[in-house]
């Protein structure tokens, strides 16, 4: 391998990880704002971290990255490279999670609807996806394999921020940690699986 491809892959690596660890520092704050209800707001960082860790993912697999911020729009080419993640995403919260980026104004809000966010499916889905994101990404550089991401050190220091609701972290059945006190707050109108009309 030529000194030149040993930079560019160094030059890619790094920017990939620099897209997970911002991903990561947005997914704890949209998880400690759904933890505290303020649920949109939280909806609006989750959708921000997932945008990061899907763009890193599209850079790991070779794909260009746009600036775009439109959640739904990343699935397609994440799905291209790994046809398994259809499991694991769940493409109803992701477009709840596209609605609520896009509802981040006020004055563009649908008037006459009033719908709810079940706080902890909202949790169990972004808590699932980052979990299985995470361990698919592995350079071949041992340099940059070396580098533990911000997730696995605060998985072995039990981070409370990501332990606190975290059903996969605490080993809790999914549907038992659901049906166990979900909290609603008014929103703007979003998928029905996710929210409750009120």
């Amino acid at each position: 391998m030529t000194e030149t491809k040993k930079m560019f892959e160094k030059h890619m690596g790094l920017k990939i990880i620099n897209f997970i660890d911002s991903g990561y520092a947005d997914y704890i704050s949209a998880r400690t704002l759904i933890n505290t209800n303020q649920l949109i707001q939280g909806c609006i960082l989750a959708n921000t971290a997932l945008e990061k860790y899907f763009k890193a993912f599209m850079l790991f697999k070779g794909d260009n990255v746009k600036k775009i911020h439109v959640l739904n729009k990343l699935t397609p080419s994440v799905f291209n490279f790994d046809h398994k993640l259809k499991k694991v995403i769940n493409e109803e919260f992701i477009n709840l999670l596209t609605l609520a980026y896009l509802y981040r104004y006020y004055d563009d809000l649908i008037s006459g609807y009033n719908l709810a966010i079940i706080k902890r499916k909202v949790l169990a889905e972004i808590d699932y996806i980052v979990s299985e994101l995470e361990p698919k990404i592995k350079f071949s550089s041992s340099e940059l394999n070396k580098k533990t991401t911000k997730y696995d050190n605060d998985v072995q220091q039990k981070n409370s921020l990501l332990f606190q609701n975290n059903y996969i972290l605490n080993n809790i059945n999914k549907d038992n940690f659901i049906e166990n006190g979900p909290d609603v707050v008014n929103c703007t109108p979003v998928s029905r699986q996710f929210f409750n009309t009120i």
